[in-house]
């Protein structure tokens, strides 16, 4: 090969490998470029372009377990139980394993009136929650469909479990008081 042909060859070749450098990138490169976006939006509470972006990742990645459950979780927050409900449900079906978001996913479903599925969700994931927090607020919404279908027997299984894990607390004592009184009066009329 001359020089002028080597010459020539890298030239192309310089050429190639620039075309390709401007090429778009790949879809798992822009997967992490819109990863890393929404993780900025969201340290700067811009939860509404967060969402664009996992909606970004959803369109080039469907199965995406952490941007389904993630726009979920903001959908929720934002109020729109209806939109975040499948998303929390297609996460959940990828991963059955995510008690949180199988807490959250019954809650949307008890917020738009599915109140047969709510309770399962609910029920399934009480008993696999780490977080205490959550895993009070789960137990109360699930005291809140038996309180509401008349099974005060559950509603009182469930509060026993809440209290164990906060004794004092204000909220779950008149919860209880509630439930207690109830299935007295009830008791009581049964005589």
């Amino acid at each position: 090969m001359d020089r002028k042909t080597l010459a020539h060859f890298g030239v192309c070749f310089l050429l190639a490998t620039s075309s390709l450098a401007q090429s778009p990138p790949g879809k798992q490169q822009q997967i992490e470029a819109h990863i890393r976006q929404a993780g900025e939006f969201l340290k700067n509470n811009r939860t509404d372009l967060a969402a664009r972006e996992f909606s970004a990742i959803l369109a080039l990645d469907p199965n995406n377990v952490d941007a389904r459950g993630n726009l979920g979780v903001l959908l929720y927050f934002r109020g729109d139980y209806a939109g975040a409900a499948p998303h929390l449900r297609a996460a959940l079906k990828l991963q059955p394993t995510l008690a949180k978001t199988q807490a959250l996913l019954g809650m949307c479903e008890k917020r738009t009136g599915d109140t047969a599925r709510a309770e399962a969700d609910l029920k399934e994931s009480l008993p696999r929650l780490q977080e205490e927090k959550l895993k009070v607020q789960t137990g109360m919404e699930l005291i809140e469909l038996y309180y509401g279908a008349g099974e005060l027997e559950k509603a009182a299984g469930v509060i026993a479990l809440l209290r164990q894990l906060k004794p004092a607390d204000p909220e779950i004592l008149y919860t209880a008081y509630r439930i207690y009184s109830t299935l007295t009066d009830e008791a009581m009329l049964a005589v």
